[in-house]
């Protein structure tokens, strides 16, 4: 693994204030070798790891840090994290905030285009990761 896989993984820990164990690679079990490991599988992860007090977290507890809207990126902060933008009416949903974070993660490390990314493209091989 390159330096690219390295500076994706620590962008997600610092974006979502979460920690990778050492060795996170192998928590795939369905891939057999990091070649395989997808966008996708990338934001499962990060899913799996977020803390109970993340801001990603889905109760109705208000949002107590910034957090754009992943439509209009409206700050979301000060609203229930159950609620919708008041800006343009999206739901605020985990999952959605949490692909968007992942992509734009992608963006800035690998230097490509949003539309390029999809659940199924594989970082390495696909998107240029090295």
């Amino acid at each position: 693994m390159g330096i690219d896989f390295l500076d994706i993984a620590i962008r997600l820990e610092k974006r979502f204030n979460i920690k990778l164990p050492r060795g996170w690679t192998n928590d795939f079990p369905a891939r057999r070798f990091p070649n395989d490991i997808t966008s996708g599988d990338l934001a499962a992860m990060v899913l799996k790891l977020l803390p109970p007090d993340s801001p990603f977290r889905g109760k109705d507890d208000p949002i107590d840090q910034d957090m754009a809207c992943i439509v209009c990126e409206y700050n979301l902060r000060g609203l229930s994290r159950l609620g919708r933008c008041p800006e343009c009416g999206t739901p605020i949903e985990i999952e959605k905030h949490v692909w968007a974070g992942v992509c734009e993660v992608l963006v800035d490390v690998l230097g490509i285009e949003k539309e390029k990314i999809n659940r199924d493209s594989r970082v390495f091989p696909d998107l240029g990761a090295s």
